[in-house]
């Protein structure tokens, strides 16, 4: 019997229990953990506008894989399209872009607690507080949940598409990547009174942002326009440096191609190194460079599409989506010897992924 199967049997297993004795709160507490210090959450798209997307999780230990996890403890699908995952305050929040929710649930056992509805094509969620947490929507709009009851308690307007968010001490800057559109803005919000500080102008189409060892803040601005299309309105991506206490760009690195566009941004577990996709494969720049190095840690001839950086094992995560209806593939880069370590199957389309342990600067 494979160890494989023997995990599939126990979450079925668990899946009954949780049937048979929903009654009783206080048996939760005899189930086994499922998930550990270990766990890394990898997010699968699945098919645009139809199917179903999933979750996966990897054991950076035994490198256990188990597909599919979330519907076999719960009994029912993510739903279509799922965008991202994030956990906080032993929760984790998985938001479902098309279905137009966030499917809620408990970190060790992954036993859905709700679901938060409301929000219309939700992308990103970011934990604020034990009390408040932050969601991303295509209705250009910053959603304010209120976690107690999984509801929406106000809503923040931004630019357009906003994105990804990080928190930098008490404010959040959103990325508006521009959604159907484009964009070249953060939304910088004061996250204790909810309120809009500035819009800051820094390039085309914001898609990843970190913050170095200094605490300077680092955000990638992949252009618009398509990769290997030439356009009127294509123009360049951009590497751009922002004071994060004076909300000042202090340094641009712009990219030599308005026809190849960089994409997502993370850094090293010493703030100094940071890794992007770009046509050709994964890159990385030195923070403390001058200029834009276009340094290549693995080669590929397809651009990457998600991207993470695991601090215990100081390993960089590429995933490579097929041809985006059959399931992808997940890579585990050295990036120092510059060589896959190990690789996996994944989901259709595996995308966003959350480091269970020590999440990556920025993130």
């Amino acid at each position: 019997m494979t160890k494989r199967f023997i995990f599939l049997s126990f979450f079925l297993m668990i899946s009954a229990l949780m049937i048979l004795n929903s009654c009783k709160k206080d048996d939760m507490d005899t189930i086994p953990v499922v998930v550990s210090d270990n766990t890394i959450f990898i997010i699968n798209e699945g098919p645009f506008q139809n199917g179903n997307g999933s979750l996966s999780i990897y054991d950076r230990e035994t490198e256990e894989v188990i597909h599919n996890v979330f519907e076999q403890i719960n009994g029912f699908p993510l739903g279509n399209l799922v965008q991202s995952v994030d956990v906080h305050n032993d929760k984790v929040y998985i938001v479902v872009n098309n279905a137009n929710k966030i499917e809620v649930a408990n970190k060790d056992y992954l036993v859905s607690s709700g679901t938060i509805e409301g929000v219309n094509l939700p992308r990103y969620f970011l934990g604020i507080d034990e009390n408040k947490a932050y969601v991303t929507s295509w209705d250009n709009k910053v959603y304010v949940i209120d976690l107690n009851t999984n509801m929406i308690s106000k809503s923040i307007h931004t630019a357009t598409g906003p994105e990804k968010m990080m928190k930098i001490g008490d404010e959040v800057w959103v990325l508006n990547q521009g959604g159907y559109s484009y964009d070249s803005t953060i939304t910088i919000i004061n996250s204790v009174t909810d309120e809009v500080i500035t819009n800051l102008v820094v390039g085309h189409k914001p898609s990843g942002i970190i913050q170095d060892k200094d605490g300077k803040v680092w955000v990638m601005c992949s252009g618009n326009g398509w990769n290997g299309v030439s356009g009127d309105d294509n123009s360049y991506g951009r590497l751009v440096c922002i004071d994060p206490d004076h909300h000042q760009i202090i340094n641009t690195l712009i990219f030599p191609d308005t026809d190849q566009h960089p994409e997502k941004l993370v850094v090293d577990a010493n703030g100094e190194t940071a890794y992007f996709n770009y046509p050709g494969g994964l890159y990385s720049q030195n923070l403390y460079e001058e200029l834009l190095e276009l340094k290549v840690v693995l080669s590929s001839q397809t651009m990457y599409y998600g991207l993470g950086y695991d601090n215990v094992t100081e390993t960089v995560f590429v995933t490579d989506p097929s041809d985006y209806i059959e399931n992808g593939k997940v890579y585990i880069v050295d990036p120092v010897g510059e060589e896959i370590l190990k690789f996996f199957d994944a989901g259709v389309i595996p995308a966003e992924m959350y480091f269970n342990s020590v999440p990556a600067m920025g993130e």
